[in-house]
């Protein structure tokens, strides 16, 4: 299978900015298998988080995309590599940073995309959440940024503080398709 011509789609931003609702829309919209790491969240919280796990899991996965036949057009995968860095990073983790680099090399040569979900400060004033407090959103919203300045995947910065997701579709075909 030629992984080239299926659609690798990864969603990433900080809680509540939509990634997720616009994933699975549009996972279902094109017929793409979506994917989410069900442990996701319970491994934010893990103070020392072992750093060659979550790196294996993610060649895993990488691995697992290039040996399976994709259905439709490709996977949508909600979280991946960029996740690890940014939380990583905000949490003062240590983590394998060349490892970090290589996934996302590996990724880019498989044509990946990136979709980074925001929303402008104004709108997440009054942000929740359970993992990560006001000072600590500021920073993630930075090491995405800082991820975006040296990944090799097409990206795609998606402000969703309007919530208008045939707006965000709209955007991100045209992104896919260019």
């Amino acid at each position: 299978m030629d992984v080239k011509n299926k659609h690798i789609i990864i969603f990433e931003g900080f809680d509540n900015t939509g990634k997720t609702t616009i994933a699975k829309e549009l996972s279902s919209v094109l017929g793409i298998q979506y994917f989410k790491n069900p442990a996701e969240r319970e491994r934010f919280k893990i103070p020392d988080l072992i750093d060659k796990e979550a790196i294996v899991e993610a060649q895993y996965l990488i691995n697992f995309i290039k040996q399976v036949s994709l259905e439709g057009d490709g996977i949508v995968l909600d979280r991946h590599i960029p996740s690890h860095f940014v939380y990583s990073e905000v949490f003062r983790r240590n983590y394998d940073f060349e490892a970090v680099i290589k996934i996302d090399e590996e990724l880019a040569k498989l044509g990946a995309i990136l979709i980074y979900c925001y929303k402008t400060k104004t709108k997440t004033e009054s942000y929740q959440d359970d993992l990560v407090d006001e000072f600590n959103r500021g920073l993630i919203s930075d090491f995405y940024e800082k991820y975006l300045k040296f990944t090799k995947m097409r990206f795609l910065k998606l402000d969703t503080t309007d919530e208008d997701i045939k707006k965000q579709f709209r955007v991100i075909t045209n992104f896919i398709f260019e």
